[in-house]
């Protein structure tokens, strides 16, 4: 009678858990959100981090809204982070006044497609600085990192005598094991948005 009770309570809970299943693996993340998902995400990101703005675009194609959140992971060895700086006057006063601007970019040289990841205008050079601390601190022996921006077009053209695709995205932020760093404050992940 007890072994009974025991198959009867299993089978309830292997039922439970098919109705149910959690999202385990990167593939479930990207077949529930191809258009915010487009690699695998290697253990880095979660539902939050899928859905912080969803709601925003709901199910609308790639490339539709200006600020949805499309995702790609790739290995750490394999980007590259740098930004140039200029002098010019301030950007949001006086002409007279002079500063040292800066421009980021976030270069992905894989086998097959390449993808440039740049900021949306000039910015004070201690913004760069801190965004390559944070990148350092970020990436230093982690495997994997993960990019998040939107699409801004693709080109093809031939690099090195070889043909190349080359995305271009305006960066939204950058993830890892370890943390997350964001073009917009307070945009990282743990700010309120519960998965439903």
């Amino acid at each position: 009678m007890k072994l009974w009770k025991l198959v009867l309570i299993l089978l309830i809970l292997v039922i439970r858990s098919e109705a149910n299943p959690p999202l385990r693996s990167s593939e479930s993340l990207r077949t529930k959100y191809p258009q915010k998902m487009l690699t695998a995400e290697y253990g880095i990101l979660n539902e939050k981090d899928i859905l912080k703005d969803w709601r925003e675009f709901e199910k609308e194609p790639v490339g539709m809204k200006l600020r949805e959140d499309v995702w790609q992971c790739f290995p750490a060895r394999e980007v590259s982070f740098h930004y140039q700086t200029w002098k010019d006057s301030d950007l949001m006063g006086s002409e007279k006044a002079e500063f040292t601007i800066c421009d980021f970019e976030f270069q992905v040289r894989d086998q097959k497609i390449w993808s440039d990841y740049w900021g949306r205008r000039g910015l004070p050079l201690e913004f760069c600085k801190s965004m390559q601390a944070r990148w350092i601190e970020l990436t230093q022996h982690e495997e994997f990192v993960c990019l998040s921006g939107f699409p801004v077009d693709e080109v093809r053209a031939v690099v090195h005598g070889r043909k190349r695709v080359i995305t271009h995205w305006t960066l939204n932020k950058f993830q890892t094991r370890k943390g997350c760093f964001s073009y917009f404050e307070n945009d990282c992940p743990g700010d309120g948005l519960e998965v439903q």
